[in-house]
């Protein structure tokens, strides 16, 4: 996402300081995690390359990898609670996100399949931050209601800020944080989550 351009406009300018300041955690990030990938010496350079010059160190141009573990979500459930997902990951718990819209036509079976696992795995620590994304916020809220998980709409009003955070091209999408909160694995076969969350328990 750091690379990707809307209208010939970069998403993260390294020209703006808090958009610098992001590429450096990722290049950090890739760094530490991935020495070898092509993409960390593009992240590094392009981080270097447009730090400011000056001859002391500013505190204002300095990258705080650390600040940025994972990408922080922040709605209301059908209730009106406002839920962070950031909170939800600090617990100590492992976490399942997922991105949805209950008015698809799969909606109902793969929360079938979500309530498998949880039910399962959550007297273990297991925790699921879901995200909808639904027009219709009163047949939102008649699902909602009923399932037993975090659940929060990310409405027309909140933008699509979420999905280009976590790079989500279509629905349902499904992310697993372990107990240190760090985003481990992007599901992309359903019928591994179980095994998927086991491993983290």
């Amino acid at each position: 996402i750091i690379s990707k351009r809307v209208g010939g406009q970069p998403l993260f300018n390294p020209a703006v300081k808090e958009d610098l300041r992001i590429i450096g955690a990722v290049a950090n990030a890739f760094n530490e995690q991935r020495p070898s990938d092509p993409r960390t010496t593009y992240l590094r350079n392009l981080f270097i390359s447009n730090r400011p010059k000056s001859g002391k160190v500013n505190e204002e141009n300095v990258a705080y990898a650390n600040e940025v573990r994972a990408f922080d979500i922040n709605l209301f459930d059908n209730e009106g609670k406002r839920h962070s997902l950031l909170d939800l990951t600090s617990k100590g718990n492992v976490v399942i996100l997922n991105f949805t819209a209950y008015t698809a036509e799969d909606s109902p079976a793969f929360n079938v399949m979500l309530n498998n696992v949880y039910q399962k795995y959550h007297q273990q620590g297991l925790e699921i931050f879901q995200v909808a994304f639904d027009s219709d916020e009163y047949a939102w809220k008649q699902t909602a209601k009923n399932l037993p998980w975090i659940t929060v709409l990310n409405g027309a009003a909140d933008g699509d800020k979420a999905l280009r955070d976590y790079n989500v091209g279509s629905l349902p999408a499904v992310f697993i944080f372990d107990r240190n909160g760090d985003v481990v694995e992007r599901v992309t076969d359903m019928s591994t989550l179980d095994s998927s969350v086991a491993r983290r328990l």
